[in-house]
């Protein structure tokens, strides 16, 4: 075999293992939490040594980083897509793709709190990402309230109180569901729970056309 060949077959044969680490964990974080799992336990799932699992990732906290960055990608991704015209059915689809992502990477949403505490990074980096979550809804509001679905705010502060409630609503759905021991499987529930921000601010043509979109999307 030539030395390119063989070069080449070794880091895709990396580029699988560390692929398979990185399935297999978020598999086990999401059933047993994040916590819970050890090393060895996500070494036996990939069926290779935790010497080998070592060479690809360091330890535990490197696993965690990985699989953070692959979440924060995805969900900008998710709320770009109606950045630019966000209309009531684009929204919809947002909730839930973001419902879908977060069944994905459950053990996160569920051990949140926790991950902040012993990770100041991925902290800092989600903070970030919050901001601007946070920003992207704002965006969002204040297009519907230029095409007349969102009533205009009363105070200054309201599309951005409402703004962070609807990151609220949708970010800690999960964690709330699993400490009152209500299923966090249902996606009704959710879609219903983060629409329930916007409802107060619709106008008489918002709510004919949410009532228009809820056939199609329940």
């Amino acid at each position: 075999m030539l030395p390119e060949i063989q070069a080449s077959n070794t880091m895709q044969e990396k580029k699988d293992v560390k692929e398979i680490i990185i399935k297999e964990a978020l598999h086990l974080f999401n059933i047993n939490g994040f916590v819970n799992v050890r090393l060895q336990h996500i070494a036996d799932a990939a069926s290779i040594s935790v010497g080998h699992m070592a060479y690809h990732y360091k330890n535990k906290d490197a696993i965690l980083h990985v699989l953070y960055a692959l979440l924060n990608e995805k969900q900008r991704i998710h709320l770009a897509e109606f950045r630019v015209v966000p209309l009531f059915e684009d929204i919809d689809r947002q909730i839930t793709s973001t419902f879908h992502l977060q069944q994905e990477y459950i053990f996160f949403y569920q051990d949140m709190l926790e991950i902040m505490r012993g990770f100041p990074t991925i902290k800092n980096k989600h903070q970030q990402q919050i901001e601007w979550q946070i920003k992207q809804i704002q965006m969002m509001i204040d297009f519907n309230i230029a095409r007349g679905v969102f009533h205009p705010p009363v105070f200054t502060d309201l599309v951005s109180r409402t703004a962070q409630q609807y990151w609220a609503a949708s970010e800690f759905w999960c964690y709330q569901q699993s400490v009152v021991g209500l299923p966090i499987t249902e996606i009704k529930q959710f879609r219903e729970s983060v629409w329930s921000v916007l409802k107060p601010m619709f106008t008489h043509v918002g709510q004919v056309e949410f009532n228009q979109l809820r056939p199609s999307s329940a």
